[in-house]
């Protein structure tokens, strides 16, 4: 005659607790990876804007510091008085503000090269973030 309670198999109970460690495994493992997956969008975004502030720095150095382009003047953090751009030349639908400062560089008479120091400001995360881009135009 055959055993018929052969113990074969895992239990109910068994099964429920290896389910809810399993479950707060992957809660912790697709948490972890969503915030990199934030990180990267974010960081994308602001590449861009680096770029966008970039394309008008080289604009401004080859074609020069236009001042027919400016539409308003406000400051920002008590720092430079930025003036806007009415198109960019990287995305035209875009606003992007800048501001001019003169600067002498050197201080013996064959050394010194008067240039103007050229601060891009170009908004991401829609308005919530910014980059500053620095310059010296000769």
């Amino acid at each position: 005659m055959k055993n018929l309670k052969q113990n074969k198999g895992f239990t109910l109970v068994e099964i429920i607790l290896a389910m809810a460690i399993l479950g707060i495994i992957l809660v912790a493992f697709l948490s972890a990876f969503s915030g990199g997956f934030i990180n990267i969008i974010t960081m994308g975004n602001k590449s861009k804007a680096v770029a966008e502030a970039q394309a008008v720095i080289d604009f401004m150095y080859t074609e020069g510091i236009d001042e027919a382009v400016l539409t308003s003047t406000f400051d920002i953090e008590g720092e430079v008085s930025y003036s806007a751009l009415e198109t960019s030349p990287y995305n035209p639908a875009k606003p992007i503000y800048y501001g001019v400062e003169s600067e002498t560089i050197g201080t013996t008479p064959p050394d010194i090269v008067t240039a103007q120091k050229v601060k891009v400001l170009v908004y991401y995360q829609n308005g919530k973030q910014y980059v500053t881009l620095t310059a010296l135009i000769p």
